[in-house]
């Protein structure tokens, strides 16, 4: 049961990551595509684990900038 936790602890962690947004905008010089804790990766690891479902629109729409 704690793993389960801990793996909910981090999906809920990744959305709210991608719902602060920053890293969106055209203005941002954060790379998208940063490895391991880009915005990019977030939606990636959601993907994988089937979890797309908890990505945000927003961000979805976004992550073509």
């Amino acid at each position: 049961m704690r793993i389960n936790q801990i793996i909910q602890s981090a999906i809920k962690k990744s959305v709210r990551y991608l719902e602060s947004a920053p890293h969106f905008e055209k203005d941002c010089r954060e790379l998208t595509r940063q490895k391991w804790d880009g915005a990019w990766w977030h939606m990636a690891a959601l993907y994988e684990i089937g979890e797309v479902s908890r990505i945000p629109k927003a961000a979805m729409q976004s992550g073509s900038l």
